[in-house]
C-alpha cells in the first residue's frame, strides 16, 4: 500500500473510532467498500484448519436465517429492577426481563420500547445500549436501558398472551425464573446505573443507542487497543489491509 494510502487509512479509521468512543452519529457508513467478503473470511479460516461457520453465499434475512431479540434492564428509584411474569406455555409462571424479537421494519430502538409496554404496561425513554450478544452468528441479542416515564405497571387481572403481569423485584432470588442468563445483564444495568450517578471521569464511554440508518450490510470488526502506562497513550492495532467482514441482509 503506497504510504500515503497508508497514512490515509489510519487516519480514517482514528476519526472512525474517535467517533465511537464520543458516542457520535457516525452516518451511513454501509456506502464504503468492503475489502474482505464472507467468501476471502471462508478461505482464510480454512487455510488456517478452521471449519467455516456460514456457507460463502449466506444470505442472513430477518426473521429467517437470523433473530434479532431485543432486552431491556429497567430501574426505578428504589434500585428495583422490572420483570415480568411470562404467559407462553412453555415457560407460564416464570420470571425474566422484557424481551422479545424484533417484528419486520422495526428499529432497535422501536422494538425495545414496544416490548416493554406490551409485556409491562410500562412507557420507557431508552437511554443506552449496554450489551450485544451473539450466538452462532444468527441470533443476536441487544441489551438496552432506560427510565419508565408512564403507563399502567400490569396486574394479573390484566393479563394476556405477552405476559401475566409485570413488577418492581429487589430480590431476584425470591422468584423462579425463566432463566439464569439474565443475571449477569442486570449486574451490567445496575453496574451502568452506578456509574451514571458518579463523576464524568469515571463514566467508560457516553451514553449511545443503536443507529437510526437501515443498513443493507452488517459490519463486524475487531478493535485491539493497548494503553502504554509510561505516557497513558491509547495504540490501536491496525493491518496494511483494512479488513471489513460484512454479511449482505435482504428483505
Amino acid at each position: 500500500m503506497p504510504q500515503t494510502n497508508s497514512h490515509n487509512a489510519a487516519d480514517a479509521i482514528e476519526q472512525k473510532l474517535l467517533g465511537i468512543l464520543a458516542a457520535q452519529d457516525l452516518g451511513d457508513i454501509t456506502q464504503e467498500l468492503c475489502d474482505f467478503s464472507l467468501e476471502e473470511q471462508n478461505a482464510t479460516a480454512e487455510a488456517q484448519g478452521i471449519q467455516p461457520s456460514a456457507a460463502a453465499d449466506y444470505i442472513p434475512v430477518l426473521g429467517k436465517s437470523v433473530t434479532y431479540i431485543v432486552a431491556c434492564v429497567l430501574f426505578n428509584e428504589r434500585d428495583e429492577v422490572l420483570m415480568m411474569q411470562e404467559a407462553k406455555q412453555s415457560c407460564a409462571g416464570k420470571w425474566y426481563l422484557p424481551a422479545g424479537r424484533m417484528e419486520k421494519g422495526e428499529t432497535i430502538c422501536e422494538a425495545a420500547v414496544r416490548e416493554v409496554y406490551e409485556e409491562t404496561g410500562l412507557n420507557v425513554e431508552l437511554t443506552t445500549l449496554l450489551a450485544i450478544e451473539v450466538a452462532g452468528g444468527s441470533w443476536f441479542r441487544f441489551v438496552l436501558t432506560g427510565r419508565a416515564t408512564g403507563g399502567i405497571l400490569k396486574t394479573p387481572a390484566q393479563a394476556d398472551n405477552e405476559s401475566l403481569q409485570a413488577k418492581w423485584i429487589s430480590r431476584l432470588s425470591e422468584l423462579p425464573l425463566r432463566a439464569n442468563d439474565i443475571l449477569n445483564l442486570i449486574d451490567i444495568g445496575r453496574s451502568y446505573k452506578e456509574r451514571a450517578s458518579a463523576p464524568q471521569a469515571l463514566m467508560h464511554h457516553p451514553d449511545v443507542l443503536p443507529t437510526k440508518y437501515s443498513h443493507h450490510k452488517n459490519y463486524l470488526r475487531v478493535v485491539a487497543v493497548i494503553r502504554k502506562r509510561a505516557t497513558n497513550s491509547l495504540n490501536v492495532l491496525v493491518s496494511e489491509k483494512i479488513i471489513f467482514v460484512y454479511l449482505i441482509f435482504s428483505d
